[in-house]
């Protein structure tokens, strides 16, 4: 799958947090670091104000984070692959390997985080296991070598 357009992919669930995190950001975390630039210029100075430039500089690094979520948010091509009966983003399926029974939710490259069981489906076992149903079996190469694959439940 194509890198660039997997990074759009996103499901319903984690459009949603982005959705949330902005609104967070552009609410009350502007609020308190405008409320810090405030305090800082009461200290006078501010061409030698440390808290007011540290404040400037928070209120730099919110900014460029609002603007990074903005772009995600238009750019992102939500995907809910629970009505195809195959493995895709937002699946949840369970697969079997040599080490045993594992269930994990495909989602998009963003919003990957193996050790909570979100896999991202431009990981190699993500990618071997895209549009995989229940019953199949897949190889996929990974850094230790070669892994069968059997997908057991897609839901």
């Amino acid at each position: 799958m194509n890198k660039v357009k997997t990074e759009r992919l996103i499901t319903p669930q984690g459009y949603q947090e982005l959705e949330k995190q902005l609104e967070e950001l552009e609410g009350p975390r502007r609020r308190e670091i405008a409320e810090q630039i405030k305090a800082a210029r009461e200290f006078g100075d501010i061409s030698e104000n440390a808290e007011y430039e540290e404040a400037k500089n928070e209120q730099a690094m919110l900014e460029a984070r609002i603007s990074r979520l903005r772009e995600r948010l238009q750019m992102a091509e939500i995907v809910d692959g629970k009505a195809m009966g195959a493995v895709g983003i937002g699946t949840k399926i369970i697969f079997e390997d040599q080490a045993g029974r594992k269930e994990v939710l495909i989602v998009g490259h963003g919003e990957a985080d193996p050790a909570n069981g979100r896999l991202s489906i431009a990981s190699p076992i993500g990618a071997a296991l895209a549009s995989a149903k229940a019953g199949e079996e897949v190889k996929v190469r990974v850094p230790s070598g070669n892994k069968k694959l059997k997908v057991i439940k897609v839901s």
